[in-house]
Formats: structure tokens, C-alpha cells, sequence
């Protein structure tokens, strides 16, 4: 069995979604749902690349520094409204990967982005090796799924379930691992959308 090499990352592209005659364009029925861990509509998939939807009346000025410096980074930003506004992640396999509402800032809008793609590091690095790369390996004694838990579980459930020794410093205590905060906060995002 080959060892994978986790070193190297993908691109990123970042769809940024406000104006509605948009919608029409690209063609999201308002109802359509989007399930973390499940495929995201196939407008919104580039293979080889994250996505980044914004779903806005338009885009926040508050969020265009950060369509700057992700424009600088060779990320393409599309523009189209819905409602409720969204932001929602959408891995290189076109899987939805993390959701939520609509940061109030161009770091924040950075950091939702950051922490999923250091979260998938950290993972790759510390746990797929026991759970495999897309969470669904069991062959260990006592591995658990962890395939869709963001969609059975809430990111707080998720922290609490992990039951990380030493929580609130500078370290957290992961079935026997320990990892700097900021490492733990990542794999949680990363996680929950498994």
C-alpha cells in the first residue's frame, strides 16, 4: 500500500454569491437543500479546487479585502444572491464541507476557509491513517465512522464528544494526542463536515 503525500495543496477557488439574476443564471432552485457531506449542486463544483459561496443580496464591503487577497491568490469570485445568506465550503470533490452565516469581516470570512484547510492538515497528518482520508475507515478496534457526524452531530456536540483533557489553555488532549488550540479548533471544522 502506497503512503499518501499530504504536503502538497490544491488551489483554491471562492465563488462569492450575491446578485440576484444570478440565481437564474446558474440555476439553484431556492428549495434545493445542501447537506454537509453530500454533493453540492453541480454549478458550484470545480474539481481540483475549493469553493466558497457567499450567499448575498450582493457582497459585503466588509468582505472585500478579503475577495482581494484571495483574487490574489488565483481564487475566482462569482456573484449571486439568495436568501438566507450563506457561506458555505465546497471541497476539491465538489462535497459540501462546512456552512454557517455570513461573516462579518474579511479575517473572519479568511479564517472560516483557513481553519477548514488546516483542519484538514491536521487530519491527514493525525487521524486518517486509523479513520482514512474521508473519515468512513472502522478496521481499527474501536475506530468509529466519523462519515457524516456534522450532519448528526453540532459542532459544540462534536467538541464535547472528543472529551479533549486540558480544554481552555494552550493544549487539548485528544484520545491520547495532544494538539495546540488552534490545531484542535481546525480539526473540529474540519470534522464536522465529514
Amino acid at each position: 500500500m502506497r503512503k499518501p503525500d499530504f504536503s502538497s495543496r490544491n488551489p483554491l477557488t471562492i465563488i462569492l454569491c450575491a446578485a440576484g439574476a444570478a440565481v437564474l443564471a446558474v440555476g439553484v432552485s431556492a428549495a434545493e437543500e445542501w447537506r454537509v457531506g453530500e454533493a453540492a449542486p453541480a454549478q458550484f463544483r470545480s474539481p481540483g479546487s475549493l469553493v466558497v459561496v457567499v450567499e448575498s443580496a450582493r457582497l459585503p464591503r466588509s468582505l472585500e479585502d478579503a475577495a482581494a487577497e484571495l483574487r490574489s491568490r488565483g481564487v475566482q469570485i462569482v456573484v449571486q444572491g439568495r436568501e438566507p445568506a450563506k457561506v458555505r465550503l465546497i471541497d476539491e470533490d465538489g462535497a459540501l464541507r462546512r456552512q454557517g452565516e455570513i461573516p462579518p469581516t474579511s479575517d473572519e470570512l479568511l479564517d472560516f476557509v483557513k481553519s477548514w484547510e488546516d483542519g484538514r492538515v491536521v487530519f491527514r497528518n493525525r487521524c486518517a491513517r486509523c479513520h482514512g482520508m474521508d473519515g468512513m475507515e472502522t478496521g481499527y478496534p474501536y475506530i468509529k465512522q466519523l462519515g457524516g457526524i456534522g450532519r448528526r452531530w453540532t459542532t459544540p456536540e462534536i467538541r464535547k464528544k472528543l472529551n479533549p483533557a486540558g480544554e481552555g489553555g494552550h493544549m487539548a488532549l485528544v484520545r491520547g494526542e495532544q494538539f495546540p488550540s488552534a490545531d484542535y479548533d481546525a480539526l473540529i471544522a474540519y470534522v464536522a463536515g465529514l
